[in-house]
C-alpha cells in the first residue's frame, strides 16, 4: 500500500468520524460551528472543509448572506488547496454574487482574496492582481491592519509572478513599514515577508542580503512548516548560486525533515525542483532521479489537463461576456452621441427656423415702412403741386381780378371821356381822342403778351423754389420789373426796411452766394 492509498483511507476515516460526532454531540448542525471547524481544515484537510461547508450551507436561512458566503468561501479554499481551480474559481463567484460591488464586510474581502489566489495558482498573476487590489482598499477601509498586511505582500507575490521583481521588493518592503507601524503584532506576517524578500533577493542573485533575510524567517518564533521549507530551500539556492554545494545540501536535509509535515503543493515543488538540481550538480543519480519523479507526480497534480482546459473555458467565456458587455456599452455611448448629434441639428434647425422668422418680419416692416415712406413722400409731392396749382391759380385769379376791376374803370372813364369828345365841336380834340384810342388797343395787345411772360416765368420758378410762398413771389416780380426797394415799399404801402429784410429772406432761400445779385439771379430764372 503507497502512502497516497494510506492518506486516502485516513481523509475517509475523518469525515466519517467528524459526521458521526456532529450527529452525536447535540451540535444540531450548527451552521456557524461547522464553518469555524471547516475553515482550520482548509490547508491540512481539504476535503472535509468542502464537506462541513456544504453542510452549513444547508444549514442557513437564505437571508442569511455572510453565513452563505463564509461557507462558499470555505468550499472554494478547500478546493483551492486541492488545485480544482476551476471549482474554487466557481464557489468563490458564486459567494461574491451575494454582495454588491461596494461591500466593505470581512467575508466580501476574502473572497475576492480567494479568487485572486485561484488566479495566481494557475499563473495567472494579472488577473489576480485587481482582485488582491480590492481587497487591500476594503481592508483599509476597515482598518483591518492584518488584512492591511497580507494583501501588500499578495500584491508582491502577484508582481514577482510576472518577474517584475523590483517592483515586488517595492511592495514587500511596503508592507514591512506597515507592519512596523502596528509594533510588528503579527509575527508569522513578518516571518512571511522576510521569507519573500529573500526570495526576491535570491531571484535578483542578491546573495547576502537574501541570506539575511531568509535566516530572519526562521529566527522567528515557530514558523510554519511551510515556510521553513521554503526558507531552507531558498537558502540551499544562495549556497548554490555561490557554489556552496555542502552548505546548500546543509539547508536541504534540514527541509527534508519538514516535507512529511505538509501537503503546500507548490513549496513541495520548489523543494523537489532544487533538490533535483543539488543532487544532479553533486552526481547522486540516484536521488536526482527520485527528486525527478517526485516533481513530476507533483506537477501532475497541480497543474492537470483537464483542470486547464476547464479554466480556459471558463477565462474565454468571461472574456467573451466582458466583450459583449464592452459592445452593449459602446452601442449605448454610440447611440447616446447620436442622440445629443440629433439634438444639437434640431436645436440649431429651430435656432435657424427662429431667425428666419424675425429676418422675414423684419424685412415685411422695412418693406412697409418704405413702402409708407414712398406713399407719404408722394403724398407730400401731389400735396405740394396742390399747393403751387392753387398758389398758381389763386395769383392769377387775384390778377384777373385787378385786370378786370382795371379794365372796368378805365371802360367808364373811356366812355365819360368819348362823351365829352363828342360833345366837342373841336375836330383836334376828336382826332386826339381817335389816336389815344389806338394807343390804348396797341398797349393792350403788349400787356397780354407781357402777361403771357409773367405767366410762364412764374411757372419756371415754382417748379425750381415749390417753397416759395405768395410774399416771395410777389417781392421777385417787383425786381423782375426793375422796382426799386423804395417803389416796393410805396406799392405795398410798407417800410423800405421791410423790403430789404424780404430781399435778405429771399436771398437765403434762393441759396446765394455772399456777392451773387438777386437781380441777375431773378433774371436768368
Amino acid at each position: 500500500m503507497n502512502s497516497n492509498t494510506l492518506l486516502g483511507l485516513i481523509l475517509i476515516f475523518f469525515q466519517i468520524n467528524t459526521s458521526f460526532a456532529l450527529e452525536n454531540q447535540s451540535i444540531h448542525h450548527e451552521p456557524d460551528l461547522l464553518n469555524q471547524r471547516a475553515q482550520k481544515l482548509q490547508e491540512s484537510y481539504p476535503d472535509s472543509c468542502i464537506y462541513l461547508a456544504q453542510l452549513a450551507l444547508t444549514e442557513w436561512a437564505e437571508k442569511n448572506v455572510n453565513g452563505k458566503a463564509t461557507s462558499y468561501w470555505n468550499m472554494a479554499q478547500g478546493y483551492l488547496y486541492k488545485h480544482e481551480y476551476h471549482s474554487a474559481l466557481i464557489y468563490s463567484l458564486k459567494g461574491l454574487e451575494l454582495f454588491e460591488e461596494n461591500d466593505s464586510s470581512a467575508i466580501y474581502q476574502e473572497l475576492l482574496t480567494t479568487l485572486g489566489w485561484t488566479y495566481y495558482d494557475m499563473g495567472n498573476a494579472s488577473r489576480a492582481y485587481p482582485y488582491h487590489q480590492k481587497a487591500l482598499k476594503i481592508a483599509r477601509l476597515r482598518k483591518d491592519h492584518y488584512s492591511e498586511v497580507r494583501y501588500i505582500n499578495a500584491l508582491g507575490l502577484d508582481a514577482m509572478s510576472e518577474n517584475h521583481l523590483e517592483k515586488a521588493l517595492d511592495y514587500f518592503m511596503e508592507a514591512k513599514q506597515v507592519h512596523q507601524q502596528y509594533n510588528n503584532a503579527y509575527p508569522g506576517l513578518e516571518a512571511t515577508l522576510a521569507v519573500n524578500t529573500g526570495v526576491v533577493y535570491t531571484k535578483m542573485k542578491q546573495w547576502q542580503k537574501a541570506k539575511e533575510e531568509l535566516l530572519n524567517a526562521l529566527a522567528y518564533d515557530k514558523p510554519s512548516v511551510s515556510l521553513s521549507i521554503e526558507s531552507l530551500t531558498n537558502l540551499c539556492k544562495v549556497e548554490m548560486g555561490q557554489k556552496n554545494y555542502k552548505a546548500a545540501s546543509t539547508y536541504l536535509n534540514k527541509a527534508a525533515q519538514y516535507v512529511p509535515e505538509t501537503s503546500y503543493s507548490f513549496v513541495l515543488l520548489e523543494y523537489y525542483h532544487t533538490l533535483q538540481e543539488l543532487k544532479q550538480i553533486t552526481g547522486d543519480t540516484v536521488q536526482a532521479y527520485e527528486a525527478l519523479i517526485a516533481y513530476q507526480q507533483l506537477y501532475k497534480k497541480v497543474h492537470n489537463r483537464t483542470t486547464q482546459s476547464v479554466m480556459n473555458y471558463l477565462l474565454s467565456l468571461q472574456e467573451t461576456q466582458l466583450h459583449d458587455k464592452q459592445l452593449i456599452i459602446e452601442k449605448n455611448q454610440t447611440l447616446q452621441y447620436q442622440g445629443w448629434i440629433i439634438g444639437g441639428i434640431s436645436i440649431l434647425i429651430s435656432i435657424l427656423l427662429i431667425l428666419l422668422v424675425i429676418y422675414r418680419y423684419k424685412t415685411n416692416n422695412e418693406k412697409k415702412k418704405l413702402k409708407q415712406q414712398l406713399l407719404e413722400a408722394q403724398l407730400q409731392q401731389t400735396l405740394t403741386e396742390k399747393e403751387n396749382l392753387s398758389y398758381e391759380l389763386s395769383f392769377k385769379s387775384k390778377k384777373l381780378e385787378e385786370l378786370a376791376l382795371s379794365i372796368s374803370e378805365r371802360n367808364e372813364i373811356v366812355q365819360a371821356m368819348r362823351a365829352q369828345v363828342k360833345a366837342s365841336p373841336s375836330k383836334e380834340i376828336q382826332e386826339g381822342w381817335r389816336l389815344l384810342i389806338s394807343l390804348i388797343e396797341r398797349a393792350e395787345e403788349t400787356g397780354v403778351y407781357s402777361q403771357e411772360v409773367i405767366n410762364d416765368f412764374m411757372s419756371r420758378l415754382h417748379r425750381q423754389f415749390p417753397h416759395l410762398t405768395e410774399k416771395d413771389t410777389s417781392l421777385i416780380v417787383d425786381i423782375r420789373n426793375n422796382l426799386t426797394s423804395k417803389e416796393i415799399a410805396l406799392k405795398h404801402h410798407i417800410e423800405v426796411r421791410s423790403v430789404e429784410m424780404g430781399r435778405y429772406r429771399l436771398r437765403k432761400k434762393l441759396n446765394l452766394e455772399k456777392g451773387e445779385s438777386l437781380k441777375e439771379f431773378i433774371m436768368g430764372v
